[in-house]
């Protein structure tokens, strides 16, 4: 085994490496102990609980978990209620219905309510367990380059702003299933080992979901020297600042996170928090020039949405901007465009080399890589657009492994590059 579980100071139990874990390595490849599939109810949680055997129901009732806000806490109660109750009703018709007494059933009222309440506060620690630790599956599809060689029907223009929006949805990192059509995907899933494994805004591991294998993958996205801890992002990487990852994970898991890049008491962690502060206001301009400037009136309202990106940007755009923005309008379409996809790979790789500046290697930058690729491309930058598919298709090798569809896509769409590339140097030297 490549880890052992110990104690993590104040974090509890943690993942721990045993010897040097090389950079790409496969850390952990699990199923699921409970799976929530689509248009399934949470108190379903508690049925698949009670069929859990004595070892495994140990490993679950083991984690640790968030009680959640007064809301939250109160809403799990009523959860756990309505589940037992009608669990207890189906007890009873079944006994029923096999000839038994009612008395039989249960002697009295009061032990009747004493079985209700007893099962109550375990029922309701499930819960709260499996939201604490669960991973969502089905979210969105598997992130994709994007990028395509040109015997593809791909279009040769871009949508500066969709292709930005594109990148910053995508970093969430979210999967889905491929599973027959008379089985709903999975959307909901509880991995025990994995879930041992804490977080960390700079983590040096990635969990990515498996849909063939049907397991979620834990690759290291860096060496991890022997005794270092292993850990991963729960949050999306959007380049959110401190105080907005603080509330969530505050919120959602019930800790306040002091990794390297939260410690604003370093120079290293203040200037990390600079670089997101300027990242965010770059793009809050980026998107009122692309918003302004090409009339997507619902861009303006929509923003990036939460995890960092303001909702509104109609108070955002100086006279300076203003001036530019009317340039713009004023601009031959052909021109305008030029200048936005320039605009727009300015921004993607002042964001590259922030996420780059602060250690984060995971699949949030090889989507960023892909971006920039196709941007490259639709410009007529082959040779760029190569190298910047090709150092996403290695962070995807890390973080995914060579069996991964994701991967295997991402090197097809690299491999009809290069066969581009081939095909257009033999022209090239013909012609000479």
């Amino acid at each position: 085994m490549l880890y052992e579980v110990r104690v993590a100071a104040n974090k509890g139990l943690g993942l721990f490496a045993k010897n040097t874990i090389p950079r790409g390595t496969r850390i952990l490849a699990e199923k699921p102990l409970i799976a929530l599939r689509l248009g399934q109810r949470p108190t379903d949680v508690l049925g698949y609980a009670k069929r859990l055997d004595l070892e495994e129901k140990k490993r679950l009732l083991g984690l640790s978990w968030h009680p959640g806000n007064g809301v939250k806490r109160m809403g799990r109660w009523v959860e756990a209620l309505c589940w037992a109750v009608r669990n207890r009703a189906t007890d009873g018709k079944s006994a029923r219905a096999q000839g038994n007494d009612t008395g039989k059933i249960s002697a009295t009222v009061t032990e009747r309510l004493s079985e209700l309440v007893e099962s109550l506060g375990e029922a309701v620690q499930i819960l709260s367990i499996f939201r604490s630790n669960s991973f969502n599956l089905a979210a969105s599809e598997i992130l994709s380059s994007g990028v395509q060689p040109s015997s593809t029907s791909s279009p040769k223009t871009s949508n500066p702003p969709n292709a930005l929006k594109k990148v910053i949805g995508n970093n969430n990192l979210r999967v889905e299933e491929i599973s027959p059509p008379s089985r709903p995907a999975i959307e909901l899933a509880l991995f025990p080992s994995i879930a041992r494994i804490n977080h960390s805004c700079n983590p040096n591991a990635q969990a990515n979901y498996h849909p063939l294998h049907q397991t979620f993958n834990v690759h290291a996205t860096r060496d991890i020297p022997a005794g270092e801890e292993v850990s991963i992002n729960y949050l999306p990487e959007h380049g959110q600042l401190r105080a907005q990852r603080v509330a969530k994970l505050e919120d959602g898991y019930g800790f306040t996170c002091n990794c390297p890049v939260c410690d604003l008491d370093t120079k290293a962690g203040q200037k990390g928090e600079q670089s997101r502060r300027e990242m965010q206001q770059t793009m809050k301009r980026t998107r009122a020039l692309f918003t302004d400037s090409t009339g997507v009136a619902e861009s303006r309202d929509a923003g990036y949405g939460a995890d960092g990106m303001p909702e509104s940007l109609s108070s955002t755009v100086s006279d300076k901007e203003q001036r530019q923005i009317d340039a713009l309008r004023a601009m031959p379409e052909e021109d305008r465009q030029t200048w936005l996809r320039e605009r727009e790979l300015k921004v993607l790789n002042k964001m590259l080399a922030m996420y780059q500046t602060q250690g984060i290697v995971g699949r949030e930058v090889s989507s960023m890589h892909y971006a920039i690729a196709r941007l490259q491309r639709s410009t007529g930058s082959d040779e760029q657009a190569m190298a910047s598919a090709e150092a996403g298709l290695e962070l995807e090798k890390a973080c995914l492994g060579v069996d991964h569809p994701a991967y295997l896509e991402a090197l097809a769409m690299v491999e009809g590059l290069r066969v581009d590339a081939a095909r257009a140097q033999l022209v090239s030297t013909k012609s000479k």
